[in-house]
């Protein structure tokens, strides 16, 4: 049986380079604390071939593909409060400290929603 050809000849190693950087995709994302840990990663190579009517020219696509798991989402809690007296609402994040407990001022951020 004949040798067959090596991944990295095809395309004059396109083949090859594309995946590594895909390869390289996939392990940044392993890496990456902000990801869900128990989803799969994947690369996927596809080598699409198509022949000329007189059957002597191959013509081949070849497509690298990673699936690759979403960043997390980042989460906070905010307190919206209004003010009776002027109407004045605002919207403080207080993240994952109980609602109404104290904080330094200097981190304090109270951003207005609406200002009657």
């Amino acid at each position: 049986m004949e040798q067959g050809i090596s991944l990295s000849q095809i395309a004059q190693g396109e083949l090859e380079e594309k995946f590594q950087m895909a390869l390289a995709k996939v392990l940044q994302n392993l890496t990456d604390v902000n990801t869900e840990f128990k989803k799969k990663r994947s690369i996927n190579i596809a080598l699409d071939f198509a022949i000329n009517e007189q059957r002597t020219d191959v013509f081949c696509n070849i497509r690298v593909n990673t699936k690759l798991s979403p960043s997390l989402p980042a989460k906070t809690n905010m307190g919206l409060f209004k003010d009776l007296k002027t109407g004045r609402i605002t919207i403080e994040e207080y993240g994952s400290r109980l609602r109404g407990q104290t904080k330094l001022p200097d981190e304090t951020t109270i951003v207005d929603v609406i200002n009657s």
